[in-house]
């Protein structure tokens, strides 16, 4: 009896065994390659927060204020009582000519004080049209397939830049991750729509760039903001160029 195609089974399924994490790894990668663009739900008309707890003004936030912080968000429930936390909800309210909605600034919005210090370089920077936080399981945020897991991932800024004076402004991504090791896996994908999606890390009370290998890079000066225009500019989708 000829026992070869049994043996040649067995060593197959011993291969996929012993490397599923790799074959895993590729077919979302290939999956990713195939990701097709599809529109999120629109940004809320407005974002509701207590009256009592000032928030930072902004002048490229689309918003017109920093988000609040999670210091500010653990004071919501000192400001407000219970039955009024009722009405910090993400809301669609109907109207004869049209929808209005409210957005609930929430724990997933919340900046720390390097991300805000970020922010107000962002609003500094003449190449910035405007930014916004883009928060994490909205309907109407900003997800990008990853190409090593079927979950999503969703960039902490929305950015819309003008990578030169005669461009159009168009929309790009800026992840601020701690994990360097995820952000190297989350870089294996770039959307076409937004191009490459750029990693910054917490580096003491400095950031710096993240690169594809998850190795650090140079820091990006707040007060160099010229140097984050050159490295956007230089990842642009190609259909931008």
């Amino acid at each position: 009896m000829d026992c070869a195609p049994q043996r040649s089974r067995d060593a197959a399924h011993w291969v996929i065994r012993k490397s599923a994490q790799e074959l895993c790894e590729a077919m979302f990668s290939e999956i990713a390659q195939r990701a097709k663009l599809i529109d999120a739900r629109p940004l809320p008309d407005v974002m509701v927060f207590p009256e009592g707890i000032a928030l930072e003004r902004s002048a490229k936030n689309i918003y017109g204020v920093l988000p609040p912080s999670t210091q500010d968000g653990e004071r919501v429930a000192h400001e407000l009582l219970m039955d009024d936390r009722q009405w910090l909800v993400d809301k669609t309210f109907q109207f004869e000519n049209g929808d209005f909605s409210q957005g609930q600034f929430d724990g997933t919005w919340y900046g720390n004080a390097l991300e805000n210090a970020f922010s107000r370089a962002l609003d500094s920077a003449e190449f910035v049209v405007w930014w916004h936080r883009n928060p994490r399981n909205k309907p109407y945020a900003v997800r990008v397939v990853r190409a090593e897991h079927d979950n999503y991932f969703y960039p902490d800024f929305v950015v819309c830049v003008k990578h030169n004076p005669t461009d159009n402004p168009m929309q790009r991504l800026l992840e601020t991750k701690d994990d360097t090791k995820d952000a190297a896996r989350k870089a294996k994908h770039s959307p076409a729509h937004y191009g490459k999606v750029l990693f910054l890390t917490p580096d003491g009370q400095r950031m710096k760039w993240v690169n594809d290998d998850g190795s650090l890079g140079d820091v990006l000066d707040f007060d160099d903001m010229p140097s984050l225009l050159k490295k956007i500019a230089a990842t642009r989708p190609m259909q931008s160029a």
